[in-house]
């Protein structure tokens, strides 16, 4: 029973992981309003919709270019490619190995099963580094992007009139 409860866990931690760069093209989308000049429905709303169109901006190729390393840095494909396989396929399992010998550091490992997703294969990979590396990436990358949002959302607005009900500086 405890082993399910760790493998919902993991799956919840990994979607979770993934979900961020879904939510922050949202964020960036509406925020700085390429509604505009990109017409999307919500659900065509991606990264990497969001990434091309700020890379044609002088003033945003900045935030691109860490949007572009949420996208890609790290082990950010096989995080995506896990992801989907556990939403649309199913979970892929987590192999559990103990250490009967006493040379191993860790007494219990767990690892991802090898797996493929989009013609593509993947391999067998331990689950805590992989979560760990990829949160501390994730996160890193998150708050750099929002301070960049943040430096370009003041310059814009110092720089228009000031919004109804919004007070002057």
């Amino acid at each position: 029973r405890e082993l399910h409860a760790i493998r919902a866990h993991i799956v919840a931690c990994i979607q979770s992981l993934h979900a961020i760069t879904d939510l922050f093209a949202h964020g960036v989308y509406y925020g700085l309003e390429l509604s505009k000049v990109l017409k999307l429905s919500p659900d065509d709303i991606t990264l990497w919709k969001v990434q091309k169109r700020l890379s044609k901006s002088r003033t945003e190729k900045t935030l691109a270019v860490q949007l572009n390393k949420l996208a890609t840095s790290g082990r950010a494909k096989y995080l995506a490619a896990l992801s989907n396989h556990s939403k649309h396929r199913s979970t892929v399992k987590n192999l559990v190995s103990l250490d009967m010998t006493g040379t191993d550091p860790e007494l219990i490992r767990l690892n991802f099963e090898s797996f493929n997703y989009g013609n593509k294969e993947f391999d067998q990979q331990e689950v805590l580094p992989l979560l760990e590396a990829e949160f501390n990436r994730i996160s890193k990358i998150v708050v750099d992007s929002g301070i960049e949002l943040n430096r370009i959302l003041q310059a814009k607005f110092s720089s228009s009139k000031p919004l109804k009900g919004r007070a002057a500086n």
